[in-house]
């Protein structure tokens, strides 16, 4: 990845659908050049456009770690990768092996996930699960920082209307799940209505929160191969604060407050080097007043938001949100 491909990656994670005249204005490139590049990435498996139900689809979203059998890891994740609802499969060091998000359509179809899907393997030997309160930030609002101004980005207040039970919705995320940046005429074909109609809707969703869509990259190709991930009790109080400071830091990818478990925020943080874990810890134990409970470090992305993985971290396949329930 040269730095003028993360400047294209920027300028596409402030809106995945930009038009390319745009991306050339920003970047300092042709729009022919700038198109050339995405393609380029996307061709060798660097980048691609991932779209997701977001916070405010009406989807329960939830963080679940797994106990596995020793040695049965890699059967697990591979078992929980296929199932629709659990978006992604991280294996992980310490008790837990595996760090699964969740985004089930209400709490009736999380509790069978928890119970039957993930818990009702004898290869798994305990199960560990919190519920979603908020979302700070997350990999839409990751910026590699090729732009100026690109490294912190807040994530937006998503309502819950008009969510993802819309049949709208559903038909517009069936469409943009394998092609983010399918073109307009193949949203208001599948919807039944005008570009220009069409057009507005997807903006709407995105703006509410009803999807989300975002630029994904592969750690095979980037200078972030390694992550953090923080398991922290904050006071109340001071949860939001916190919460905004983390948000800020460069290499952060996902912050979130958590309820139900024994902590109330976790924090994934990209690393260049496995040497920066102990620095990022250190500085967020003297800046905030948090207590970090758990740590571990990210080892493998079965899958992430959708997309499956091989053991060399190449991206090989997509399990849609919109499948049946397994």
């Amino acid at each position: 990845m040269s730095e003028t491909d993360y400047a294209v990656f920027d300028a596409l994670a402030d809106d995945p659908r930009r038009p390319w005249s745009d991306v050339a204005q920003l970047t300092g490139l042709s729009a022919v050049t700038a198109r050339r590049k995405w393609q380029r990435m996307v061709e060798r498996g660097a980048a691609w456009v991932t779209t997701h139900p977001g916070f405010g689809s009406g989807a329960v979203y939830a963080h679940v770690e797994v106990q596995c059998a020793p040695g049965a890891t890699e059967s697990v994740a591979a078992r929980l990768g296929a199932h629709p609802r659990i978006l992604s499969v991280t294996e992980v060091t310490g008790d837990y092996n595996l760090f699964l998000v969740v985004a089930a359509e209400d709490i009736g179809e999380l509790r069978r996930i928890l119970q039957l899907t993930i818990g009702g393997s004898e290869l798994v030997r305990g199960v560990r699960s919190s519920v979603i309160n908020r979302v700070y930030s997350d990999g839409s609002t990751w910026r590699a920082g090729a732009l100026p101004g690109s490294r912190s980005v807040s994530a937006p207040p998503a309502p819950v209307r008009p969510g993802i039970a819309d049949p709208r919705a559903r038909t517009v995320l069936g469409v943009l799940e394998p092609d983010g940046r399918a073109p307009t005429t193949a949203v208001a074909e599948a919807l039944g209505t005008s570009e220009a109609h069409a057009r507005r809707f997807v903006k709407e969703t995105v703006r509410t929160g009803t999807l989300v869509q975002r630029i994904d990259l592969s750690l095979e190709h980037s200078d972030w191969p390694h992550g953090l991930a923080l398991h922290m009790v904050a006071p109340a109080h001071s949860l939001d604060a916190s919460a905004a400071r983390i948000r800020s830091m460069p290499g952060t990818r996902l912050c979130t407050a958590i309820s139900g478990g024994p902590y109330n925020l976790y924090v994934v943080v990209w690393l260049h080097t496995l040497e920066e874990a102990v620095e990022v810890e250190k500085q967020l134990v003297s800046e905030l007043d948090v207590t970090v409970a758990n740590r571990s470090i990210l080892l493998h992305y079965h899958k992430r938001m959708g997309h499956l993985f091989d053991a060399d971290r190449r991206r090989i396949g997509h399990v849609s949100w919109l499948g049946e329930e397994g």
